[in-house]
């Protein structure tokens, strides 16, 4: 079945049962937590369930079950705030639509999560990920699993996702991750915003939109990053290598 509580509330002394292979849509702010949605005196959340984020304002995936092995689709595009760590197994997926902004953790704060266990995940083109882990998006390994996504099922990073690094504890530097070169072929906006500073560790980066430098150096060290445009702040600058192409000039 499907069930669309939008900002609503289901409340009373009675019992709610989302059943395994049925779909709840939520735009409550508090998302399934216990101001959430739902506030009924018994609760039951399928851990084989699709759960559908559609708010307009910030959203939390509090009260979201995990592990689940279902499905999270997030449409909100004001930002679903992963605000605990999550699992999606087999066959689980995590998918971030067009429009679509998920933030790994409270932004900027030192609060960082992540997604992890065996299920996949999308983010399609037009989506936003705001980043807050030191070890970015990285590709899963045998040894370790780091970064704010740790899925190890299929992933799928399309090439108009936009790219937001964003931390400021104060000590740790926001490292791209080796995702970027190899998971993530392109990138539609970037953004940098930690005072700490950011770093290109794994691979050349390009950028078909805009680099947006708001806070922090950006080291590029061995690589290079082409930017079709770029906005700065008095705070934010790149060290290394930064070129953006030309337009409208002829090169023979």
């Amino acid at each position: 079945g499907i069930m669309n509580a939008n900002t609503k509330q289901i409340s009373g002394n009675g019992s709610v049962v989302v059943a395994p292979a049925s779909t709840f849509y939520t735009a409550n702010a508090n998302g399934l937590n216990t101001t959430g949605s739902i506030t009924s005196f018994v609760k039951t959340l399928s851990d084989s369930a699709t759960y559908v984020y559609t708010g307009t304002v910030a959203q939390t995936t509090g009260g979201l079950p995990s592990p689940l092995k279902g499905k999270v689709i997030i449409y909100n595009n004001s930002s679903l705030n992963v605000s605990t760590n999550k699992v999606i197994t087999a066959p689980g997926s995590f998918i971030v639509k067009s429009g679509a902004v998920v933030t790994f953790g409270s932004g900027l704060t030192t609060n960082t999560y992540s997604i992890s266990g065996t299920g996949n995940f999308v983010a399609e083109s037009g989506s936003t990920l705001i980043i807050t882990s030191s070890n970015g998006i990285s590709v899963p390994t045998l040894v370790d699993t780091l970064g704010c996504i740790r899925l190890t099922g299929t992933r799928s990073f399309a090439s108009g996702v936009n790219y937001n690094f964003t931390k400021n504890d104060g000590t740790s530097i926001s490292r791209f991750g080796t995702s970027f070169g190899t998971e993530i072929t392109g990138i539609n906006n970037l953004t940098i915003n930690n005072p700490v500073g950011s770093l290109m560790n794994s691979s050349n980066v390009s950028v078909n939109g805009t680099l947006a430098l708001v806070a922090g150096k950006l080291t590029t060290g061995t690589y290079k990053i082409t930017a079709a445009a770029v906005t700065k702040t008095d705070t934010s600058w790149v060290i290394g290598n930064l070129e953006k192409p030309e337009i409208g000039r002829a090169h023979v």
